[in-house]
């Protein structure tokens, strides 16, 4: 599965308000209509990464990235099963791998 297509299905599971994502990344995003907040950025998390602390400046309560290559980024801590799952603003790849999974 492309990144750009796994990447909304892992921030909708952790009810992200806001997603940032690159140019290159598919529509589905915003056609989804499921966020109150897309942000596009240039190519590379380093912008990625940027956009997720405007949208936080913003107020966001939960915020997430992603690359077209599957990689995820988390802006903010979430609860997740009734346990805490810290931010992650760096490339991550088991998060929606594991989400998948629990698709099956």
């Amino acid at each position: 599965m492309r990144g750009d297509v796994l990447g909304p299905i892992t921030a909708r599971y952790l009810s992200a308000g806001a997603v940032v994502m690159p140019v290159t990344a598919g529509s589905a995003l915003e056609r989804s209509g499921g966020f109150e907040r897309v942000v596009r950025t240039k190519v590379g998390s380093p912008f990625v990464i940027a956009g997720m602390e405007q949208a936080k400046a913003a107020d966001a309560q939960v915020v997430a990235g992603f690359e077209a290559n599957g990689g995820f980024l988390l802006g903010l801590d979430v609860t997740l099963g009734g346990r805490p799952l810290r931010a992650l603003p760096t490339r991550d790849a088991v998060l929606p791998i594991l989400r998948a999974h629990l698709e099956q």
